[in-house]
């Protein structure tokens, strides 16, 4: 009669540590998915402080190139020609060129956050995975020593 009872406590024990498992794996899923979200957020957030940026850029090189043209004219050089066209053409490569490395750099960093964002829902696939694959290795192990107990006599 003793063993009946051990052997119930067993499978008792077995069932409570298997809802344990499958619970610890739905967690981590959770929380998985939960850092993915917010990967995805910053993702979101690095892309349009990168469009943002770029705007601010662009219109601090046509302010600087307007400057560039007042002096240029009130010093009696024709903006349109010369070395003076040049250094104007160059002021807006220079600017244009800051600008789209402001908007490479955040698609960068977005790229990252959405790399991050994908391997963290994957990892709480895996952990939800594993909680099943561990609840049901427990409840066979903890099955057959229950049924070891049962059928000794």
């Amino acid at each position: 009669m003793t063993m009946m009872w051990v052997g119930i406590a067993t499978l008792a024990a077995t069932a409570i540590t298997a809802a344990g498992q499958i619970q610890q794996g739905k967690t981590q899923s959770e929380i998985a998915n939960f850092n993915a979200d917010t990967a995805r957020f910053q993702a979101e957030a690095a892309q349009k402080e990168g469009y943002a940026a770029e705007e601010r850029q662009l219109a601090k090189v046509k302010q600087i190139r307007a400057q560039q043209e007042v002096i240029m004219g009130a010093g009696g050089l024709d903006p349109t020609t010369g070395t003076a066209a040049q250094v104007l053409d160059q002021t807006t490569k220079m600017g244009t060129l800051d600008a789209l490395t402001l908007r490479t750099n955040a698609a960068r960093q977005a790229w990252g956050y959405t790399t991050q964002a994908t391997n963290s829902e994957l990892q709480g696939s895996m952990a939800r995975t594993a909680g099943y694959f561990g609840a049901a290795g427990t409840l066979l192990s903890g099955g057959a020593r229950a049924y070891g107990l049962f059928n000794k006599k």
